[in-house]
């Protein structure tokens, strides 16, 4: 078992504070967890198939080593006649319709119930597979299973799921980096918190580029300024809460000086419009001037935050400058795309009224005395970076009291008061339940926990989920599909910005904190059951490679025709369904994927357009190889060699 094969993202509890409708649709199957000592736990899974780490846990609620695990599924899909096979590391059994799975082809219709019961230790990997008349594996899908409801629907543990969901809250409303989780947390029970998690901006990066006023209305109410905001309110509208917001924004921003923003070019502005659509600004982000919807932040603020000559195209740039916690990506945006971006976005929102603050007249002695007493005592240090100031330590757990950060009312509404507004109700019920409960067990940390916690954070299901792929006309991937088609080493080297296979797209891939995705790759993997990707093996044979390079080419399978090779366009050209360069192939797909897809291109990837290279699986007696498996193969060597020779007919403009 590889280190990377790792089970970050199967909690349903990390996630519940994500909308449960995409969760439901993205995750279908149930699973059932309990470990030696008897704790029970509750996973998702995008199809039957996990890998655990040797050391790890399946449940970051649970103890590492010994588990019991029940997944029961149905299947949804029309009916068929199935092989199936089971792949696994420890004792399993698979059941189909009561009936021990063995090597006969089963009959199944709509609704046929799955049941797989696994006994095992950390390090343990389990897959279901299908198996063709010729004896290929293909794992089943998530998409061809349907969840079933049981004797351990996950509703009957629903205090401990919100009880873990509230836990979550706790960490990324950055609660605990002033307060103690509830209970007596030890060395061997510690809430994870990963580096920089909540990190706001240095705060000495406000003056010349945010207004004061904005500083001064914002710590009055965050999520009212900016719709969306997390931050909790840190003032108050009473003399002393003004005076106190007065010291800290002047401090921080300068002295109030409302300057007008200017009319930008209409030009530059229309092409903002364009660009926001298209690059995928409305994953997150509402149109300016509409509603905002739950999980959006809103950005009427534009124009009310920045000041006159500010460089807001600097930061649509490079985010993560100025917010190291991640959640504002970078879009791999041109200087061109950002200032247009930006004059769309001061335009669309100059109309709103300005934010006023009064001006008390206070030296500036007084002012740096007064902020510095304020930030102090609010430990802002705690989640910014503040001059001068270190971050207070930790008091102990939070319990409702009737003041302060906390307000007392029915006890499922016990919520941070300063955070109400931009809750959900059922993020501020999961938080009430666990500030209210015992101390959750965070032992053996879940190798694949974090995949569902970036996915929530981070909204990847806003493009990648059905409905978000509906929105785009360039049509993102499946997101839980990805661990099993692509490398892990390429899918690192995309969180962070280093790669790409379709640059001539629109639509971006939003680059986050490395923090955010250093294990996002593994984990992808892991949900799909595969270890981590072998190291490309490179053709042996020249003869072999010779004949992938006619099966790709004009007089062979035409490739060409769609796929580009070594940053030359396919024949073809245009945008539209234009397939990534060949010689990234290698580098980028995982073998077994790679055969199974030239297999079925419809089944494995239906949004590529491809045709079956071998439909029906006859092979192309004309054309060198063999068989089509060998023809397969001498493909993936030719690919495997590198950029020269090129494919023939390459840059043709016709046969």
């Amino acid at each position: 078992m590889g280190a990377a094969r790792i089970q970050r993202g199967l909690l349903l509890l990390s996630a519940l504070a994500a909308p449960a409708a995409a969760q439901e649709r993205e995750l279908p199957v149930a699973v059932r967890v309990q470990d030696a000592a008897g704790r029970v736990a509750w996973l998702r899974l995008p199809r039957p198939a996990f890998a655990v780490e040797p050391g790890r846990t399946l449940h970051e609620t649970l103890a590492p080593g010994a588990f019991t695990a029940t997944l029961v599924w149905a299947h949804s899909g029309p009916p068929a006649t199935l092989r199936l096979a089971l792949e696994a590391d420890v004792p399993a059994r698979l059941r189909v319709a009561d009936r021990q799975v063995g090597d006969d082809p089963l009959a199944v219709a709509p609704g046929t119930r799955f049941v797989l019961e696994v006994e095992g230790r950390s390090g343990a990997r389990v897959q279901v597979q299908t198996r063709d008349a010729s004896g290929r594996a293909t794992p089943v899908r998530g998409a061809e299973c349907a969840p079933v409801p049981g004797p351990w629907d996950p509703e009957a543990e629903r205090s401990f799921m919100l009880r873990a969901a509230g836990a979550r809250l706790f960490r990324d409303l950055r609660c605990i980096a002033c307060h103690l989780p509830p209970g007596e947390p030890t060395q061997a029970h510690r809430m994870p918190q990963p580096e920089n998690a909540g990190s706001g901006q240095p705060l000495a990066s406000l003056r010349g580029r945010v207004r004061p006023e904005y500083v001064f209305e914002w710590l009055l109410a965050p999520a009212r300024v900016m719709p969306g905001a997390k931050m909790p309110a840190l003032g108050t509208a009473d003399a002393m809460g003004v005076r106190a917001r007065y010291a800290v924004a002047r401090h921080l921003a300068g002295a109030p000086a409302p300057i007008p923003v200017p009319t930008q070019p209409l030009e530059s502005v229309a092409r903002g419009a364009e660009h926001f659509t298209a690059i995928g600004c409305t994953a997150c982000h509402a149109v300016p001037g509409a509603r905002v919807e739950p999980g959006q932040v809103g950005l009427e603020h534009v124009a009310q935050k920045w000041l006159r000559g500010a460089d807001l195209a600097g930061f649509l740039l490079d985010p993560l400058r100025l917010l190291p916690a991640g959640t504002m990506p970078r879009m791999g945006l041109t200087r061109a795309e950002a200032e247009d971006l930006a004059a769309y976005l001061f335009e669309s929102t100059r109309a709103r009224a300005p934010f006023r603050m009064p001006d008390l007249h206070l030296t500036d002695d007084e002012v740096a005395a007064e902020a510095h007493m304020v930030m102090e005592v609010r430990n802002c240090a705690a989640c910014h970076e503040v001059a001068a100031l270190r971050p207070g330590a930790r008091t102990g757990a939070l319990r409702p009291i009737a003041s302060g950060c906390m307000v007392q009312g029915e006890v499922a509404e016990t919520v941070p008061a300063r955070h109400r507004d931009a809750l959900d109700p059922r993020q501020r019920a999961a938080l009430a339940e666990y500030l209210r409960g015992p101390a959750l067990p965070w032992q053996g940390v879940a190798p694949a926990r974090d995949v569902l916690a970036a996915v929530a954070m981070h909204r990847c299901e806003e493009c990648h989920g059905d409905a978000g792929r509906a929105r785009f006309t360039e049509r993102p991937p499946r997101l839980f599909d990805l661990g099993e088609r692509l490398q892990v080493e390429w899918l690192d080297a995309v969180f962070a910005g280093a790669r790409g296979a379709r640059p001539w797209l629109e639509l971006r891939m939003p680059v986050f904190a490395s923090h955010a995705t250093a294990t996002l790759g593994e984990g992808l993997a892991a949900l799909c059951g595969e270890p981590r990707a072998e190291a490309v093996q490179r053709a042996a044979d020249p003869r072999v490679a010779d004949a992938g390079r006619v099966l790709v080419g004009a007089r062979g399978l035409d490739c060409v025709l769609c796929h580009g090779f070594a940053g030359a366009p396919p024949r073809a050209g245009g945008r539209g369904q234009r397939g990534i360069d060949l010689d990234l192939v290698p580098v980028r797909v995982r073998r077994t994927w790679f055969h199974r897809h030239l297999d079925d291109p419809v089944r494995t990837l239906p949004e590529s357009g491809m045709p079956p290279p071998w439909p029906e699986g006859r092979l192309r007696s004309d054309l060198p190889g063999g068989d089509v498996r060998r023809q397969q193969g001498a493909i993936w060597d030719y690919l495997s060699v590198g950029r020269n020779p090129a494919p023939e007919g390459l840059g043709d403009k016709g046969r």
